[in-house]
């Protein structure tokens, strides 16, 4: 089908044209800095003001930026070919909001800090200027106990807001998992040496993390607490060891780390339990999402969830039951004979990835039919169930912290 854009040159952000500039100035003499300074300002509004290409859609993402990455890995404004639709999708990622209503589709992001400062009255300027052809997205790669402010919305607009989000939760409109499982097909399959796993493994549970604070439940008390039945090293701020440049290689030889998020949210499973499997080859015991979450999109019985014990004297005694029967530890790795992981996220200046415009190309055509069929526009509410009450799912207090240990000492 023809997509049909919707493009308009909005009236907060006219282009400015050196005649009304000059106009607009007083009557001195610039000096050769202010001219050069005024040439530098009507070229970057031109560039950020440009309309997009003649793509099939175009997307802004606005505010997706860390002060941290270089130049080597700053996103960079692309087309991306979407073979299996038969159409492209134009991209182009800006600081903030300006020349937004010339897009198809609009992604904004949890980084994207002005939002947090909108008055109700400047939010409901942009609704009512949005084009009902206009696609707005809620856009997260942290869960919502740690950006809930730069991803919600004023209360009385929740239900008119964003029409999709786009988060790490396979529950989204659009997922980004930090991780996928890709199973073969049925003359792929290998026969993996399981018994290859266990060369090297001369210890048995790492933990590592540097974040110590900004976490949403017990955590570090946690391990101290496991570390009372079995014997774990903790590494990195929040332990005792320093892991160095061959921090891989000496997780190589434990048989379990702990993937410990640091906050126990719906669907928010990152790169630590993918690393976990991929490349230490290691047993991952998880807390985090409810188990169901872990099963959804993990390899089949390849982690240990805490929640299947009544108590951590129990999950070390596990623990210790697999460290001496090699044929009962090697059971978590043979999912490695039907499928590998692919697509680990290691470095948000490479997100979103190209499949994921595809997947948003292929939603906005369809939401386009059902608009043009005449059918009601929906809303995701983010302020509720489809986001920030997403971090509630241990039954614990309001907008995720738990402020106990996940289950009994004993």
């Amino acid at each position: 089908m023809e997509i049909r854009k919707y493009v308009s040159h909005h009236p907060e952000y006219p282009m400015l044209s050196s005649k009304n500039h000059t106009r607009n100035r007083t009557q001195s003499v610039p000096t050769s800095n202010e001219v050069n300074a005024n040439k530098n300002m009507e070229l970057w509004l031109t560039k950020t003001i440009k309309p997009p290409s003649s793509c099939d859609v175009s997307v802004l993402i606005i505010g997706f930026h860390l002060d941290s990455w270089n130049k080597s890995t700053t996103l960079l404004d692309r087309t991306i070919e979407c073979g299996s639709l038969h159409s492209c999708v134009q991209v182009q990622y800006r600081p903030s909001r300006y020349n937004m209503f010339n897009f198809n589709v609009v992604m904004f992001s949890h980084l994207y800090m002005e939002i947090r400062n909108f008055k109700s009255s400047q939010w409901f300027h942009l609704l009512k200027r949005r084009s009902p052809e206009q696609r707005w997205v809620m856009f997260s790669l942290e869960p919502p106990v740690r950006v809930g402010l730069n991803t919600s919305v004023p209360k009385r607009a929740r239900l008119q807001s964003f029409h999709w989000t786009s988060t790490y939760d396979l529950q989204s409109d659009i997922p980004i998992p930090y991780g996928r499982y890709l199973p073969f097909d049925y003359k792929k399959r290998t026969s993996f040496t399981l018994h290859h796993v266990l060369t090297g493994k001369t210890k048995l549970i790492a933990f590592i993390s540097s974040n110590c604070d900004k976490i949403r439940w017990p955590r570090t008390e946690f391990v101290r607490t496991l570390q009372r039945f079995v014997n774990i090293d903790m590494y990195g701020r929040c332990g005792d060891i320093l892991c160095g440049e061959n921090c891989n290689s000496i997780l190589k030889q434990y048989k379990f780390i702990l993937a410990l998020e640091n906050a126990p949210c719906r669907g928010y499973i990152t790169e630590k339990f993918w690393h976990t499997l991929n490349h230490t080859q290691a047993v991952p015991i998880v807390f985090g999402p409810l188990k169901g979450d872990y099963v959804k999109i993990a390899p089949p019985h390849s982690f240990i969830h805490i929640y299947d014990f009544s108590s951590i004297f129990k999950l070390a005694e596990y623990i210790k039951y697999l460290d001496k029967n090699d044929t009962a530890y090697l059971e978590y790795h043979t999912w490695k004979n039907e499928g590998e992981i692919g697509s680990i996220v290691h470095d948000w200046s490479r997100l979103p990835f190209n499949e994921t415009f595809c997947a948003i190309s292929k939603r906005y055509q369809e939401d386009m039919e059902k608009f043009h069929r005449g059918e009601k526009t929906t809303f995701r509410d983010v302020n509720g169930a489809d986001w920030l009450d997403t971090c509630q799912v241990h039954a614990i207090r309001p907008r995720g912290y738990m402020d106990y240990l996940p289950i009994p000492i004993l």
